[in-house]
């Protein structure tokens, strides 16, 4: 299914001040999940866009994601298809030569209304600090949530992960 992702990381704080922060303003918990992201590298894809076989819950989901903008948001498109037998999948792919990466992280996701609040903790060797993902319907909204959160400008951004990893591999 082709979704239309619009998203910001809020970046500085620990797990906890998240949890506080979303919790404070009404958002439910409804989930904490282990996630494997196996990230294809090989793919001919475009840009800032990349294929990514994420693991949760016994299932898998195939994605092709491509960035639109980073505009006051990252602004994504996600075309995703359920895949029932990952291990299977990746053997595949191994079989064919296709290079992958694979990296872990729990996620502990939050619901308020239509906003989406996913609270990240990779191990430390993929990104040592914690971060939380907030998704809206519109930036007009996403903008508003944030000011209702009192988060200020310096801790927001619209990197990607792959992004943040790179610059703190390069200090």
């Amino acid at each position: 299914m082709l979704e239309k992702e619009i998203e910001v990381k809020v970046l500085g704080f620990e797990i906890q001040d998240y949890i506080d922060m979303v919790e404070k303003i009404g958002a439910k918990k409804i989930s904490t999940e282990e996630q494997v992201n196996h990230r294809f590298v090989d793919a001919k894809t475009e840009g800032d866009s990349y294929l990514r076989l994420r693991e949760v819950g016994g299932k898998g989901y195939f994605t092709l994601k491509e960035r639109s903008s980073s505009e006051n948001a990252r602004v994504n498109s996600e075309l995703t298809t359920e895949i029932a037998e990952s291990k299977t999948f990746l053997k595949i792919a191994d079989r064919l030569g296709i290079r992958y990466t694979s990296e872990s992280k729990r996620r502990i996701k939050y619901v308020l209304d239509d906003f989406v609040f996913d609270i990240d903790k990779w191990s430390d060797e993929v990104y040592p600090y914690p971060y939380m993902e907030i998704e809206a319907k519109t930036t007009e909204a996403l903008q508003k949530i944030i000011a209702r959160l009192g988060i200020s400008e310096e801790h927001i951004s619209t990197k990607s992960i792959k992004e943040l990893k790179d610059d703190l591999n390069s200090l």
